[in-house]
């Protein structure tokens, strides 16, 4: 019985360290304006999220590819500085017949004094083929979880076996 009680002791264990931590504690790119957790692109659009402590909540951003702006705008944050507030940006970018394409996003916070950038953060994005394919992340998580498993049962089962006596 208490090998039963301490396979289950450990397999809740197992259960603990595989739980990956979530998307809004890691921090992709920052400064001290801006937290990103996540930027991706799927097909035409760039998809950012994260947080930022700007001036009347504002964001703006521009893409640049080649040296030359592409897109521009702004959103805004769920608060405005000196709190971090929430933010998510859904950028289209007209198509192009390259298969992949190296843009960066520049998040910036506009001066109040004279409109000049302030506190930029570039953010690199690869759209097209190499794009496609997103960075493992927490995809191992379970596979440590049930090779673990596989070792606790692997143990037990060796343990439980009677061993003849000579």
């Amino acid at each position: 019985m208490s090998r039963l009680i301490m396979a289950a002791i450990l397999l809740l264990a197992c259960f603990l360290f595989a739980i990956p931590v979530g998307a809004d504690t890691e921090v992709m790119y920052e400064n001290d304006s801006f937290r990103i957790h996540s930027a991706e692109a799927h097909g035409h659009t760039i998809h950012i999220e994260g947080e930022a402590r700007v001036f009347e909540a504002t964001v703006s951003y521009v893409v640049v590819e080649d040296g030359s702006e592409i897109a521009e705008g702004f959103t805004t944050a769920t608060a405005g500085g000196p709190e971090w507030g929430d933010f998510s940006l859904e950028i289209e970018v007209a198509a192009s017949e390259e298969a992949a394409r190296h843009l960066t996003v520049i998040l910036f916070e506009e001066s109040a004094d004279d409109g000049s950038r302030t506190h930029e953060l570039e953010i690199p994005i690869v759209m097209g083929e190499e794009g496609e394919e997103l960075p493992a992340t927490s995809t191992s998580y379970p596979v440590a979880m049930f090779l673990g498993l596989a070792v606790i049962l692997a143990g037990i089962l060796l343990l439980s076996r009677k061993r003849a006596i000579i």
